[in-house]
């Protein structure tokens, strides 16, 4: 008689503690740790080191630092330039990096962090990126080779960023918000695929990407769509959550093509073969 699998960590499969502010953190950080590339070169970057000491070690004085004095958080806002380049050479994804710097305990899992409830703060969709990196990057030599690297990734972070430049003098609130309406119009149609769709098709769409990998991780200690079924038993009551929770057994082998293809595609395009 086959004897039933053992359950991995509950942080490693039960991701309906994530709030819906942290989803995309959540996500990007657990295929990180899922992907051995990618996992393998954010730990050998941590482990490097800089002025005698881990990166890692840097990353974690810098942001203690930036919690205790509210001038050195508005002064570098925990993102030195030097560590941030340093990143960028080692994983080609700044939306990644940014992430690791502001914790540094990678890989442990999401939820098992005791810098959890840090993690979970509210999000603007807009935003308006800092422009110390801009300036930093366009001073250095055009000739170093990391030059023309960096601009780029400072100035679009996923490919479709952009700073933000507002004519103040002369405009009322109507015409500038006018003005930002035609342009989200715009450039919204540009990205029309990426964008969340509406109703409920529009929340399994955000979610799934860690439903899945919860079934991967299930199937990868030795689960079945029917183990996994019996497991997930206690958590009927919850099944839109963020749970490995599938009606079928199709459902299940769809869940972990899925994110296989994810994965194979996170290795090269890291944060944007999210689609977050």
């Amino acid at each position: 008689m086959r004897r039933s699998p053992k359950l991995p960590p509950q942080a490693e499969w039960d991701f309906h503690p994530v709030t819906p502010a942290a989803l995309a953190d959540a996500t990007l950080w657990e295929y990180a740790r899922s992907c051995d590339p990618v996992r393998i070169a954010v730990e050998k970057w941590l482990a490097s080191k800089m002025e005698g000491k881990t990166i890692r070690r840097h990353l974690m004085e810098n942001n203690t630092a930036a919690n205790r004095n509210p001038e050195h958080r508005a002064s570098v806002r925990g993102l030195p330039m030097t560590l941030f380049l340093a990143g960028l050479q080692a994983i080609p994804d700044a939306a990644l990096v940014l992430l690791v710097m502001r914790h540094p305990d990678f890989p442990c899992a999401w939820l098992a962090s005791s810098a959890r409830p840090n993690r979970d703060h509210p999000s603007s969709r807009v935003t308006v990126r800092p422009f110390q990196f801009v300036a930093e990057a366009l001073t250095m030599d055009p000739a170093d080779p990391l030059h023309g690297r960096v601009v780029q990734r400072v100035l679009s972070w996923h490919g479709n960023d952009s700073l933000l430049k507002i004519r103040w003098q002369d405009s009322s609130m109507e015409e500038i918000k006018a003005d930002f309406a035609a342009w989200l119009a715009e450039e919204s149609a540009r990205h029309k695929g990426e964008l969340r769709p509406r109703g409920k098709s529009g929340q399994k769409r955000r979610d799934w990407h860690l439903r899945g990998l919860a079934a991967y991780r299930l199937h990868a200690a030795g689960f079945t769509w029917r183990d996994a079924r019996a497991a997930m038993r206690p958590f009927d009551d919850k099944r839109e959550l963020l749970l490995p929770v599938f009606e079928s057994e199709a459902g299940w082998s769809d869940a972990l093509k899925r994110t296989r293809e994810t994965l194979r595609a996170f290795e090269i395009k890291g944060a944007r073969a999210l689609g977050f």
